[in-house]
């Protein structure tokens, strides 16, 4: 998996698949693909994906932060 130690923390290449038929993480060449059912409108997918990771990484949603792609 691609993680970077960050001022205590990881940072993580994750790629996000909204609106899938199944909602779940896969680990493909290092890279985290996480599948949400959530549309990507109005930062449902964005939200979602949140959600997803901390849960993976079992952390708390305040620790997990989008640091680039919000908005694309």
């Amino acid at each position: 998996m691609s993680a970077v130690d960050v001022d205590g923390g990881a940072r993580l290449v994750v790629v996000a698949r909204p609106k899938s038929a199944k909602a779940g993480v896969v680990v493909k060449a290092g890279v985290v693909v996480v599948s949400v059912h959530a549309v990507a409108e109005d930062g449902k997918a964005n939200a979602a994906v949140v959600d997803v990771v901390a849960e993976f990484g079992g952390v708390p949603r305040s620790r997990v932060t989008i640091v680039r792609g919000e908005k694309s």
